[in-house]
């Protein structure tokens, strides 16, 4: 099994402004803390992930995986929608025109995915709209990068015709635009920052019943319309998820290309943000709304008896090949901390 380095480096685009916009939360309201093991109860409620994505983009997201996990440990139905092996039309040809001038030019080596990254030939918003109506779900949570949000807003333009079905969009569009997510008719949630304290929570309220319109993190269009905008609670805790639900994505997924050739291949979280100030990245203006909302620090450090636990789930069950961790930065690491790593 081998390890590779990799982190977003997504465009600053937050407005310095946002943070004091949002207000400040010392902690998420109404969190439901995490069940005891053994103690798991059972919920009717419905949700599906949607992943909007063009073929090519074969990273494994993370925070679809960590949100399955939260969610189905307290009980709830979750299923995924994930567009990536769907040639989408105005989309996924700009795309493919990309990946074939990379190859030209040497930044890619060529490979071949064979059957395993095989174009479904079906209408991806026929799928969707299929998928909604045979599991049914009470609410749909997608995650958008900004590059992708306008190919997300197609499919639950195209669902909005058929269904009226509750839906929440976040990831690092919505976090550092939720003015403009928010403004979409599709839309009706906006989450603002870290997604695991408030979907947990929005969850939970509505298989109560009960009213969700002041949960932290979120923006929400009440029925008559109005944005209720909702200050940003403290930074999530990493050693308090679980193991990615790998489970969720259909096994192609785990694939990706690497040097010409094709691994199964999967993230490690090792850090969240980064102290660093390089403005071609967004953790910059993490780092910023996160002080000026909560007077925290949004970069951490994931403990390494966690980081452990989960290389030997990925060696052992889920037998990958590779390992790339998700961190912005391992310059972060002090020098011991960099022994430490070395001897995992």
């Amino acid at each position: 099994m081998t390890f590779v380095a990799s982190g977003p480096g997504l465009g600053e685009i937050v407005p310095e402004e946002l943070g004091n916009q949002l207000g400040r939360a010392e902690r998420p309201v109404n969190f439901v803390a995490k069940p005891s093991k053994g103690q798991k109860t059972s919920h009717g409620l419905r949700v599906l992930l949607f992943y909007p994505n063009m073929r090519g983009n074969t990273m494994l997201p993370p925070v679809i995986a960590m949100f399955s996990a939260l969610l189905k440990e307290r009980g709830f139905h979750v299923d995924l929608f994930d567009t990536t092996y769907y040639a989408v039309k105005g989309f996924s040809d700009d795309h493919d025109s990309d990946m074939e001038d990379k190859v030209k030019r040497g930044n890619v080596l060529p490979f071949d995915f064979g059957e395993i990254g095989a174009i479904k030939q079906s209408d991806g918003y026929e799928d969707f709209l299929k998928k909604v109506e045979e599991f049914q779900p009470d609410l749909i949570a997608a995650s958008c990068t900004e590059d992708m949000y306008l190919l997300g807003l197609s499919f639950l333009r195209y669902l909005r015709r058929h269904h009226n079905i509750l839906t929440i969009m976040g990831g690092v569009f919505a976090t550092f635009a939720p003015h403009i997510a928010i403004s979409a008719d599709e839309v009706d949630i906006v989450c603002v920052g870290e997604g695991e304290y408030a979907l947990v929570e929005l969850c939970e309220r509505l298989e109560r019943g009960q009213d969700y319109v002041n949960i932290s993190n979120l923006w929400v269009k009440d029925r008559k319309k109005n944005i209720i905008r909702n200050p940003i609670s403290v930074p999530v805790s990493m050693e308090d998820n679980p193991l990615l639900d790998i489970s969720i994505f259909e096994s192609n997924r785990l694939y990706r290309p690497m040097q010409g050739n094709v691994y199964r291949m999967l993230p490690v979280e090792t850090h969240r943000g980064c102290p660093y100030t390089c403005t071609f990245c967004n953790s910059p203006s993490q780092n910023r709304l996160y002080a000026a909302s909560t007077n925290e620090n949004f970069f951490r450090k994931k403990r390494f008896d966690y980081v452990r636990k989960e290389l030997a789930y990925y060696r052992d069950v889920v037998k990958a090949e590779f390992l790339y961790f998700w961190a912005d930065t391992f310059f972060a690491y002090s020098p011991s901390e960099f022994d430490e790593f070395v001897e995992l």
